[in-house]
């Protein structure tokens, strides 16, 4: 099996202050870790220092310095009754039998309720498909367990990440941001919230993303080399400036797929925009767009680019994308609030919005950004926000079971 090795990040007496620390302490080679029952400790072993054990080294990932150990093995391998000993802290132990999970990790950073300033760079481990880097928030602390909370950047709502510059950058493969509100917060040429770095496959799910940057770099975007699954679900991607930016630009390689459900991006309406584009998709992947919304933007998607669209909706006067797609106008009718100086508020207004029922819910995505379930079908609202499905009562906590839809198994 695969052990999640979970890290608070940010706030009080937090495992990591920043998010570049956790970052530097993740495994270089997440399927190389082995979690293991382990006894007779004596002393206490340090996060991320040098083990050395029968021919074999390897890295402390975690530990309790009581019942278990969570190795990184360099050289050599673990086996039973094995003398583990730390240099550095001088601390040591046996590993016990048998092993717990032997699977490689998932390296997952908890942000407490707190907005932190700084970048972060995911770079250097070797990931798959099931073993892989996880930012997401700590439990209780996300805008998603606020329940009815407006749907805009802001610290006060949730964990929160901001910088004047690239905020967080993927330049490894399988990296997953949840549950995060993000924001690039600079009037600066070319930066961007969420930054993708020639890598194939990542997940964007549940989040905020802002980007007040100026043109020619978009709040979410991506350079891909060659094969993968490209996913942003669920999230409000708002861009908070004119010029020719891209709110989502995902997409290159030709075996790329990209997924792209449940969104909503927004130029706010005390901004006009002359040339950017809310859903943009490079090259010739393998696009499919559904139950999105763009608004404010001179071009709302890059139709030549989509394969497979249905059930948007768009302002910018062109032509529907896909079947059961419609034309909008953006006002305060269709989401609670548009102008961002007022507090931008992205969630549909009520029954009479033209959002309200005009979606289809897939299957793969029954939940909304406050992780409630859906209305069914072509019951289902367009975006990441259902108003039934607020209606229905407070949010779940993700963090206490598996992920569902294609978010639960390995990509690409």
């Amino acid at each position: 099996m695969v052990t999640t090795v979970d890290k608070t990040v940010g706030g009080t007496s937090p495992d990591y202050t920043t998010w570049a620390l956790w970052e530097a302490d993740g495994p270089l080679v997440l399927a190389n870790v082995e979690k293991w029952p382990s006894d007779n400790f004596s002393g206490t072993f340090v996060q991320d220092e040098a083990l050395t054990w029968t021919s074999s080294t390897g890295t402390l990932i975690d530990t309790d310095n009581s019942t278990y150990m969570v190795i990184e093995v360099l050289t050599g391998s673990l086996a039973n009754n094995d003398a583990i000993s730390a240099a550095g802290s001088g601390a040591s132990c046996d590993i016990d039998t048998p092993v717990t999970d032997s699977g490689g990790a998932i390296w997952r950073g908890l942000q407490r309720d707190v907005e932190l300033s700084g970048s972060v760079t995911i770079d250097g481990h070797t990931t798959t498909a099931t073993q892989y880097m996880h930012m997401d928030a700590e439990s209780g602390a996300s805008f998603v367990d606020q329940a009815e909370r407006a749907l805009f950047y802001d610290s006060a709502n949730g964990a929160a990440i901001t910088n004047g510059s690239d905020t967080i950058t993927f330049s490894d493969d399988f990296c997953r941001i949840t549950r995060l509100q993000v924001q690039v917060d600079t009037g600066a040429h070319a930066r961007s919230s969420i930054r993708v770095n020639s890598v194939d496959t990542f997940t964007v799910d549940q989040c905020i993303v802002e980007s007040d940057s100026d043109s020619h770099k978009s709040a979410v975007g991506c350079s891909s080399t060659s094969t993968g699954t490209q996913i942003v679900s669920n999230s409000v991607v708002v861009n908070k400036r004119t010029g020719n930016s891209r709110a989502v630009a995902i997409g290159a390689a030709t075996a790329i797929t990209v997924l792209c459900y449940n969104n909503i991006a927004v130029v706010p309406s005390n901004f006009t925009d002359t040339a950017g584009t809310g859903f943009g998709f490079n090259g010739t992947s393998l696009v499919t767009v559904q139950n999105c919304v763009a608004l404010g933007y001179n071009t709302s998607y890059e139709d030549a680019n989509i394969d497979t669209a249905s059930y948007n909706a768009r302002d910018d006067g062109n032509t529907d994308v896909g079947t059961g797609s419609i034309a909008v106008t953006f006002d305060d009718t269709l989401i609670k609030e548009t102008d961002s100086t007022t507090g931008l508020d992205a969630r549909i207004t009520d029954a009479s919005s033209a959002l309200y029922g005009a979606g289809n819910t897939d299957a793969s995505y029954p939940t909304d950004i406050f992780d409630q379930t859906r209305k069914t079908g072509t019951d289902g609202d367009m975006g990441p926000y259902d108003i039934a499905a607020a209606a229905a009562g407070g949010p779940k906590n993700p963090l206490a079971g598996p992920l569902s839809g294609p978010l639960a198994g390995p990509l690409g």
